[in-house]
C-alpha cells in the first residue's frame, strides 16, 4: 500500500465503495451466457464462521462509517455497511495480486478460501434466517 493511501484510507474505502456501486448498477444489461467449468461441490465450515464474517463486517462497516463521516461532519447520514461490504464482497473472489490484498484488508477478511466460502455462506443464511423470523430450511421452515 502506498504511503499516500495510508494517510487518507478513507478515502479508498469511499472510492472502492463507489465504483463497485457503479459498477453494481450496471448489471441489469444483457450480458453473454456463463460457461461453466469443472463441477459444484458442497463446501463445509472449517476454522472461520458466519460470527468472524459478522465481526469483519462490523469493522468495516466502523471504518466506512469513520470515513464518511470525516468527509461530512455535522451532516445526517443514511448508509448501509452491511450492503456495502456485501457488494465489496462479491469482487474478492475475482481479485487477485495486491487487488485481492487491499480487498481483503478493507474487509477485515482473510484471504479467499473454501472455508471463507462457507463462512460467507453461513452469515448470509443467518441473516436470511433473520429475515424470515425462523429457520429458512428443516420442518419448521416457510414454504
Amino acid at each position: 500500500m502506498t504511503q499516500s493511501r495510508r494517510r487518507h484510507p478513507g478515502r479508498l474505502l469511499i472510492g472502492v465503495a463507489s465504483a463497485c456501486l457503479l459498477g453494481l448498477s450496471a448489471c441489469g444489461s444483457t450480458a453473454p451466457a456463463v460457461e461453466r467449468r469443472g463441477e459444484a461441490a458442497p463446501v463445509t465450515l472449517g476454522t472461520m464462521t458466519a460470527s468472524d464474517v459478522g465481526a469483519a463486517q462490523q469493522s468495516f462497516g466502523l471504518d466506512l462509517l469513520h470515513a464518511v463521516c470525516m468527509q461530512r461532519p455535522g451532516e445526517n447520514l443514511l448508509l448501509s455497511p452491511t450492503s456495502a461490504a456485501e457488494a465489496l464482497a462479491l469482487l474478492y473472489p475475482a481479485a487477485a495480486g495486491s487487488t485481492s490484498d487491499e480487498l481483503g484488508a478493507l474487509l477485515h477478511l482473510p484471504a479467499w478460501s473454501p472455508d471463507l466460502v462457507a463462512a460467507m455462506a453461513a452469515h448470509t443464511r443467518a441473516l436470511t434466517d433473520l429475515a424470515q423470523d425462523g429457520p429458512t430450511e428443516g420442518p419448521d421452515a416457510p414454504d
